[in-house]
């Protein structure tokens, strides 16, 4: 089984159509024979503080190198250069 990380932040369970469609494609991976660790970033995206970036480099500092990672749009789409500084792209 290989395993994936699934970043999302802790006040994402909304129940919105954007957490349907991510609680979805997590199944799907768990059917395909995928682990799925969920990496739960801090509160306050899409408007993240400063603390909660360097909280989230250090989370993403921690994942094994070439461990495939998804991430909610909400989260790291506001944090271009924390994602092109851990080579997540």
């Amino acid at each position: 089984m290989r395993n994936i990380v699934y970043a999302v932040s802790t006040d994402y369970e909304r129940r919105t159509g954007g957490w349907i469609y991510n609680e979805r494609l997590l199944s799907e991976l768990g059917r395909a024979g995928y682990a799925v660790d969920r990496l739960i970033l801090p509160a306050g995206f899409p408007n993240p503080t400063e603390s909660a970036v360097r909280q989230t480099g250090d989370l993403f500092a921690g994942i094994p190198d070439n461990t495939p990672v998804i991430a909610d749009q909400i989260c790291l789409g506001v944090l271009p250069d924390l994602v092109h500084s851990t080579g997540t792209v």
